[in-house]
């Protein structure tokens, strides 16, 4: 399989026809799950007031036959998380509070593994702060809701899997906070709404269930042909 990256704004649904990105286009990723190994990273819901629907998803990725291991940066060492994660066919990176996830990140070394794991054959997937964390940088996330960085995370790089910057959830009425966030960025940006996704299979990129999205700072030219 070539580098295969799925970036979201929701996560995966109790029903896989339902029209999210995580839906039917999970099942064609993975028609046959049963007996992968996938690692499950739970750190960015630590802080969250509402953690149900990471307990969700996970019952949902067993009863789909994934074999899954919960995985928690905090405490983590590099050699460990290495060794573990050498395993795994598939990461599920859940979303959460995105500067924490980052800072864990950070201090674990998970940061520095991903890259070249991704590059051989561990299938990244990545709703809403997993999606945040795995663009250039984090500096979308407190563009249009309330995921503060409380946490002193100075450094905003990511793990860079794509050249351009995600901003999930995107509605009409977010427009002007996105736009204006575009404008003190250099970097591309693609906003994605709640149905839609994104799909890195070597160097293509797919945009998933098209229509509500928008592009800015030239972003669109990742997405033609």
């Amino acid at each position: 399989m070539p580098r295969t990256i799925l970036l979201t704004s929701k996560g995966l649904p109790p029903d896989l026809e339902q029209p999210a990105a995580l839906g039917p286009n999970f099942s064609r990723l993975f028609p046959s799950p049963r007996g992968l190994h996938l690692a499950f990273v739970t750190t960015g819901v630590d802080v969250m007031p509402r953690q149900e629907y990471a307990r969700a998803t996970r019952a949902r990725l067993e009863s789909l036959g994934f074999l899954v291991e919960d995985v928690d940066l905090k405490g983590r060492s590099k050699s460990s998380l290495e060794t573990t994660l050498e395993q795994k066919d598939v990461l599920y990176v859940v979303g959460g509070q995105t500067f924490y996830l980052l800072d864990h990140m950070r201090k674990s070394g998970f940061g520095e593994l991903i890259g070249p794991l991704v590059d051989e054959d561990l299938v990244y997937i990545g709703p809403s702060a997993g999606a945040y964390v795995a663009c250039p940088s984090v500096e979308m996330a407190g563009w249009k809701h309330p995921d503060i960085n409380r946490y002193g995370v100075e450094d905003l790089t990511g793990l860079n899997l794509v050249p351009f910057l995600i901003s999930a959830h995107f509605e009409d009425k977010f427009r002007s906070d996105v736009e204006a966030g575009a404008d003190r960025t250099s970097l591309p940006v693609v906003a994605i709404t709640d149905a839609q996704g994104i799909l890195v299979q070597g160097d293509h990129y797919e945009l998933l269930n098209p229509g509500g999205h928008e592009f800015f700072n030239g972003a669109e030219k990742f997405f033609k042909g």
